[in-house]
This record gives structure tokens, C-alpha cells and sequence, in this order.
């Protein structure tokens, strides 16, 4: 993703192409690899809320983040690394909404996401990445049976109907998979 790719789009043949513009105009460049707080913090703040719920679109680039197959993408740097015997890779989605891209504010022209989002969901878990899955906010406005079945078991699917539930979620997630040894911060399967 980049800047310049968006100027390049071509929406003016699409239905309700200044709706699906003000979409596009909205995406954030993505942060790769940092672990610098203030860098992360600053990206999140900087994401804007476009009015569409693409979780297929999250997935991927989180797949590109996490899987080798896709190291092309980055800058120069050999990553994302390969899993390895003491390497456990995981994707926590998080979603707040149902599964699919209006491209107009007419709602006219819909497009059901649901069956790529499964069939990218599979792919994830097949290349050996733990996925978590977190519907948060209203029932009526989850798809909460394709969330829990993307996630990599049933124990790795929360709803979250409020802030707590979530914050609850994002702990219980990081209990499941970090430990603290010395005050250093360990995968739980190297205890393994």
C-alpha cells in the first residue's frame, strides 16, 4: 500500500465512485515491523473510520506481516521470518461490524465478502499461523459464526459487547502466549 496508489485508482466508472474515493482517501499507510510504542501509537491514532467493514482486506495484510511468502513486500529486509522451532506467529482480528463493502452511501451496490474472508481465514491457519478472532460491539452487528470459525480453534473467538469485554479479550489472548521471566517477555511455547 502506498500513497501514490490511491491517486491512482480509478473509480469514476465505479457506482457511487465519490463515495468509494473518500474509502480510499481514508486508508493509512501501514507500520512494518517496529517496536517502538510512540511509532504504533501514532499509526492507530492516525487510522479514520471509512464506513465499510473489509475484514478479508485486515486478514491479508496481516498475513503479509506474518508470512514468509511474502517477504517481496517489505523493504529490503528479510522479513516476516519463517516459523521455526522456537518462532510462533499469531493474528488477532479485530472487528466491529458485519462482513461487507456498500460502494455507494445508497447502499445500491453490496458486495458479500463473506466467502473470500473464509476461504483467506483457511489459508492463514494452514501456513501455520495461530489465528484469533474478536467481534466487538453489537450482536446483531457481528457475523459471529464466520469470526468463530476463522479463529483457529473454538477457545480463540471472544465477543466483546463493551470496552472491559474487549480489554478482557486482548489480555486473555496475551496470557495464552506470552510469559514473563525476569521481567522479559517470552512465547509460551519456548517453555514448552
Amino acid at each position: 500500500f502506498s500513497e501514490a496508489g490511491i491517486e491512482n485508482v480509478e473509480t469514476s466508472q465505479s457506482p457511487g465512485s465519490s463515495y468509494l474515493q473518500t474509502y480510499l482517501t481514508n486508508l493509512s499507510p501501514m507500520l512494518f515491523a517496529s517496536s517502538d510504542k510512540g511509532d504504533i501509537i501514532s499509526s492507530l491514532d492516525a487510522m479514520q473510520i471509512s464506513g465499510a467493514t473489509r475484514i478479508h482486506v485486515g486478514l491479508m495484510w496481516g498475513w503479509f506481516t506474518l508470512s514468509p511468502k511474502w517477504q517481496s513486500l517489505w523493504d529490503g529486509r528479510p522479513l516476516p521470518l519463517t516459523t521455526g522451532a522456537k518462532r510462533f506467529k499469531y493474528l488477532v482480528l479485530m472487528t466491529d461490524g458485519r462482513n461487507f463493502f456498500d460502494a455507494d452511501e445508497a447502499g445500491s451496490w453490496t458486495i458479500d465478502e463473506n466467502p473470500v474472508t473464509a476461504e483467506t481465514c483457511t489459508a492463514i491457519k494452514a501456513s501455520g499461523i495461530t489465528v484469533y478472532t474478536i467481534g466487538y460491539g453489537e450482536a446483531g452487528d457481528l457475523d459471529q459464526t464466520l469470526l468463530a470459525n476463522c479463529a483457529s480453534d473454538s477457545g480463540n473467538y471472544f465477543f466483546a459487547p463493551d470496552s472491559a469485554t474487549l480489554k478482557r479479550a486482548f489480555k486473555t489472548v496475551a496470557d495464552k502466549n506470552i510469559v514473563k521471566i525476569n521481567g522479559i517477555e517470552y512465547p509460551v511455547e519456548v517453555r514448552r
